[in-house]
């Protein structure tokens, strides 16, 4: 019997371990169908660091951010969109 995980907060599906989803910064479950992509979190985190005020869950500084995007951006053009899901 597989262990039960979470539940998606979208959708109330059940995740089991080993079944493809997500976990947020604030500890929202989400599964394979909700996951983010990654162009979303770049939007995220680019919104976020216009807003200016940068939560330590997701940087601890601006300039940390602003480097995380790099390599967000750089991922994408290298890789692709892709869903952020992981097993």
């Amino acid at each position: 019997m597989r262990e039960k995980l979470g539940v998606c907060e979208s959708c109330g599906v059940i995740i089991f371990d080993g079944d493809p989803h997500t976990i947020s910064v604030e500890g929202c479950w989400l599964c394979v169908n909700h996951s983010p992509m990654l162009s979303d979190i770049i939007r995220q985190h680019e919104d976020i660091l216009a807003s200016g005020n940068v939560p330590c869950d997701i940087a601890d500084s601006p300039e940390e951010l602003r480097a995380d995007l790099a390599v967000m951006r750089a991922d994408l053009a290298t890789n692709g969109d892709r869903n952020l899901a992981s097993s």
